[in-house]
């Protein structure tokens, strides 16, 4: 039995980071639903038929049309199972809303986490809103997963990306993260970033994963540093506080050891199968896919001429706008 906190923290969300959040009314989505149950040729939204009315309904009151957007989106993109593996931190964290009788205000730890010179070279200071939107929809990305609908968004800096190379589960980690957040009264949206062999090469000087992280951390409401308590945090995760923007709240998480992170399932010694959209792949071709996606924000992150004074608000149209720092 899973036990939630009494108490919701209250984190603040940075409003430079929203707009162009996409809804669907509660009875479009569900016409929707009937419609799946009804015909076998809508296989891409047939998760939509595990989801009960009142599931619907559930999601809707706490997250709008915008939840039930997004919930359309997972329904899409993900096997019946992953489905059923993410709703099912969703509906966890809806549990954990109704049973908190109190909210309290995180207290922040960005004085005992200071970032490396090395971060002012890069561009920090720049924000793509729609970045951040599609960054933060549930379920599978390109060498991260998203758990959650609302806000905020979080960005979860974990210990156990890579202990085993390609080998483990970051489903299983990740999830038991998560509810160990929800017991502790966090709640929104959580990203975890997969191990990412495809940028294992320098941008500047600096790890390519390493400005991706940083380039997520400036898109992002709240970056959890997590580690196991009485233990120190990971080289890895030393780069990432060093490289999450300054303006960014920062929160040091301590969770309780999770074995299974670190003695997976699988030996290691099993093949590794690679798969994209469109089937298999070799290990060349996944990890191309798997950078190709961030290297355009990574190079824009290390173009040069930008000021750092002010924010830079980029639209979807390409239109730079420029605000003050507060």
């Amino acid at each position: 039995m899973t036990f939630y906190s009494s108490k919701r923290l209250r984190i603040p969300t940075n409003q430079l980071l929203r707009g162009g959040e996409q809804t669907i009314d509660l009875d479009n989505i569900l016409a929707l639903r009937n419609a799946v149950r009804g015909s076998s040729d809508i296989q891409s939204l047939s998760n939509l038929r595990l989801l009960s009315k009142t599931d619907f309904e559930r999601i809707h009151s706490v997250h709008g049309g915008a939840g039930l957007f997004k919930t359309s989106l997972l329904a899409a993109k993900e096997h019946e199972t992953y489905f059923s593996h993410f709703i099912n931190i969703i509906f966890a964290e809806l549990t954990a809303a109704n049973l908190a009788i109190e909210e309290q205000e995180l207290s922040l730890d960005n004085g005992k986490l200071s970032q490396l010179p090395k971060l002012s070279e890069f561009n920090w200071n720049l924000i793509q809103p729609s970045l951040s939107r599609k960054l933060y929809h549930p379920g599978t990305g390109r060498g991260y997963i998203v758990y959650g609908l609302g806000d905020p968004r979080i960005l979860v800096s974990h210990p156990y990306k890579g202990l085993k190379g390609e080998t483990y589960d970051p489903y299983i980690n990740a999830s038991d993260v998560v509810t160990s957040l929800l017991q502790d009264g966090y709640h929104g949206s959580f990203l975890f970033f997969d191990f990412l062999p495809g940028l294992n090469f320098e941008v500047n000087g600096v790890p390519a994963w390493l400005l991706w992280f940083s380039i997520v951390a400036a898109h992002s409401d709240l970056v959890l540093f997590v580690k196991e308590r009485r233990e120190d945090f990971r080289a890895s995760q030393i780069s990432e506080i060093g490289f999450t923007p300054p303006r960014v709240p920062k929160k040091i998480v301590e969770v309780p050891k999770l074995q299974w992170a670190k003695e997976p399932e699988i030996d290691g010694n099993e093949e590794i199968i690679y798969g994209g959209p469109d089937g298999m792949l070799t290990k060349e071709e996944f990890y191309k896919l798997e950078a190709d996606f961030a290297k355009p924000f990574i190079n824009l992150y290390a173009s040069s001429g930008l000021p750092k004074d002010r924010w830079l608000i980029l639209s979807e149209s390409g239109d730079l706008a420029e605000l003050p720092f507060h």
